[in-house]
C-alpha cells in the first residue's frame, strides 16, 4: 500500500460495484457470525500479499473485494440489479419523450388559433424565454453558491432519486445502491429532459407542418399594448427573427403593421417566410443547443460509469487501508472504580478475556480504572495506546445516582475523545452484580435504577447495555453484541 490513504477514490462501476458488493457481505456475514475483525484482516494481508508493495487505494481495493466475495462464496454480478435499472432509465426516457411529442403537437392548436398563427403568441415566446433561461441557469451554475444552485434542480434531483427507487430493489443496502448509481441517475434524467425539450419542439413544428398541408395559414400578430404602435412591433419581431440564417429579413415598418390582424390586408400576406422563420428559432432556440446538451450528458454518463466516487472515511475503509502498525481495532474498557487496575474484581479481568475471545484478531483490549469523581477522565484517554479504531466502553454502577457534574462529565469527555479519533461512541456498560445481590434480579428498585442510568447516556446520545457481570452467562452475551460493533 502507499504510504498515505486518501480521504476518497474514483473507481470503474464495475470495479465500485465490487467494493460496495464486499463491503455489505462484510457487515451482514459479521452480523450472523460468518466473519470476523481477523478474517477481515486476513483477507487484507491475502490481497496486500498478492498486489505487492506500494499498490494504490484504486488497484487494492477491487482485488480485496473480489478475495472477500469469494471466501463468502457470493456474486456481486447481480447484486446491484444493473439490468433493472437500464431498463427503467430507457423506460423514463420513452415516457418522457413521448409526452414531450404529443404535448408539442396540442400545443400548435394552443399557440395558433384556427388558421392564424400570432407572431406575438405568448405560448410560443414563452418556451423561448424559458429554453433560454435554462441555458443561461446550466452556464451560472458552477458560479452559484451550491445552495442556491441546487434549487433549480429540485425537479431533476426527484426524478433520479425516483429513478433509482424504480430500478428495483437489490441485494445491497440503499447507501451503496445510490453511490454506484446516483450519479448515473442525474447525468440520465438530465438527458431525458433534453431530449423530452427536443421531442416537444419537433412536435410543435411537425403539428405546424402536417396542418399546413391542408390549411392556408395566415401570420400576423396582434397585442393590446402595441396596437397602435407597429414601430414597436417591428422593433419585437427584427429582435425575435430578424438574425436568422437562411430567412429573409423582416419587413419594414408599413409591412409589419399591414400584418395586424385587424387590417384589411392580413389574410393576403405570404405565410411561408414567417413559418421559415419561425422554424428556424425554434431550431436554432431549442432543438439544436439542445442536442449539443444531450451529447453533453452522454459524455458525462460515460465518465459517471467510468469514474464512481468511493468515500474512504468511515472506520470500514480506514481499517483495510491502514498502513500503521497500530491495531486495527482498539477496545479499552474504563471501569468507573477508585481501586486500581489490580484491584479491580476479578470479573472486570474475566470481561477482558472474554472480549479477546469474543472476536480474534480483532486488536488489542485494555482494562483501565478511573473513578469519575476525581475528574481525571481525560488524562486516562489521552494515554489510550493507539489504534485505527477505538472501541471504548464506560462501565458504571447503577446502584448510585448519576450526577450531571460527575458521571455526565466523564461520558461528555469519552463521546468528543471517540469522535475526535473518527471511532464510534462509547457504550456505556451497566454492571447490576452488586444491586442485584441487595434487591434481588427482578426487583423494581433494581429496573428503576438501571432506567435512570440509561435515560440519563441516552440524553447524551449513549448507547446502554445492562448486565450482571457475575453472571458468566450474562457477560457472555454482551461480549457477543459488543463484537460486532465494529466493522
Amino acid at each position: 500500500m502507499s504510504d498515505s490513504t486518501p480521504k476518497f477514490v474514483h473507481l470503474s462501476e464495475s470495479d465500485a460495484r465490487d467494493v460496495l458488493f464486499a463491503e455489505m457481505l462484510e457487515k451482514r456475514a459479521g452480523g450472523d457470525g460468518r466473519w470476523s475483525a481477523g478474517t477481515r484482516d486476513a483477507a487484507t494481508r491475502d490481497a496486500k500479499r498478492l498486489a505487492g508493495e506500494g499498490v494504490c487505494a484504486r488497484d487494492f481495493l477491487p482485488l480485496r473485494a473480489r478475495l472477500v466475495a469469494a471466501r463468502l462464496h457470493e456474486d456481486p454480478a447481480n447484486a446491484f440489479g444493473t439490468t433493472s435499472f437500464r431498463r427503467a432509465s430507457l423506460a423514463l426516457t420513452v415516457i418522457l419523450g413521448l409526452a414531450a411529442l404529443m404535448s408539442g403537437m396540442l400545443t400548435d392548436h394552443l399557440a395558433t388559433e384556427g388558421a392564424r398563427i400570432n407572431l406575438l403568441s405568448p405560448p410560443l415566446l414563452l418556451l423561448i424565454v424559458w429554453n433560454l433561461a435554462v441555458y443561461l441557469l446550466i452556464i451560472l451554475k458552477p458560479l452559484m453558491p451550491s445552495g442556491i444552485s441546487r434549487r433549480p434542480l429540485s425537479v431533476r434531483e426527484f426524478l433520479s432519486r425516483s429513478l433509482l427507487k424504480a430500478a428495483g430493489s437489490s441485494a445491497v443496502s440503499v447507501e451503496a445502491g445510490t453511490a454506484l448509481f446516483l450519479p448515473q441517475c442525474r447525468w440520465l434524467v438530465a438527458r431525458a429532459l433534453h431530449i423530452a425539450a427536443i421531442l416537444f419542439a419537433s412536435g410543435l413544428l411537425a403539428g405546424m407542418a402536417v396542418r399546413g398541408i391542408g390549411t392556408a395559414y395566415h401570420v400576423g400578430w396582434e397585442s393590446t399594448w402595441l396596437a397602435d404602435n407597429p414601430e414597436a412591433v417591428h422593433t419585437v419581431l427584427n429582435t425575435i427573427y430578424g438574425h436568422l440564417p437562411f430567412c429573409p429579413p423582416v419587413p419594414d415598418v408599413s409591412a409589419v403593421a399591414a400584418l395586424a390582424f385587424d387590417a384589411q390586408t392580413a389574410s393576403a400576406v405570404d405565410a411561408a417566410p414567417w413559418l421559415l422563420r419561425l422554424m428556424c428559432l425554434l431550431a436554432l432556440a431549442i432543438i439544436l443547443p439542445r442536442l449539443l446538451l444531450v451529447l453533453k450528458c452522454t459524455v458525462g454518463l460515460a465518465a459517471s460509469r467510468r469514474r464512481v466516487r468511493i468515500d474512504l472515511e468511515s472506520p470500514y475503509y480506514r481499517s483495510i487501508l491502514s498502513v500503521s502498525d497500530a491495531p486495527a481495532v482498539r477496545t479499552t474498557v474504563i471501569v468507573d472504580s477508585t481501586d486500581s487496575v489490580d484491584g479491580l474484581p476479578a470479573r472486570w479481568h474475566d470481561f477482558k478475556a472474554k472480549l479477546k475471545t469474543a472476536e480474534p484478531g480483532s486488536g488489542d483490549v485494555d482494562l483501565l480504572a478511573d473513578s469519575a469523581w476525581d475528574g481525571t477522565t481525560s488524562e486516562v484517554l489521552a494515554a489510550i495506546k493507539p489504534a485505527i479504531i477505538h472501541r471504548l466502553l464506560l462501565a458504571f454502577d447503577p446502584s448510585s445516582t448519576p450526577e450531571v457534574e460527575v458521571h455526565g462529565a466523564m461520558m461528555d469527555a469519552a463521546a468528543s475523545w471517540c469522535t475526535s479519533k473518527q471511532s464510534p461512541a462509547p457504550v456505556v456498560v451497566l454492571d447490576l452484580s452488586r444491586i442485584n445481590r441487595r434487591f434481588g434480579r427482578d426487583s423494581p428498585a433494581a429496573g428503576s435504577r438501571t432506567a435512570l442510568w440509561q435515560t440519563f447516556a441516552a440524553e447524551r446520545g449513549l448507547r446502554t447495555l445492562a448486565t450482571d457481570m457475575s453472571i458468566p452467562e450474562d457477560v457472555d452475551r454482551i461480549c457477543t453484541l459488543l463484537s460486532g460493533q465494529v466493522r
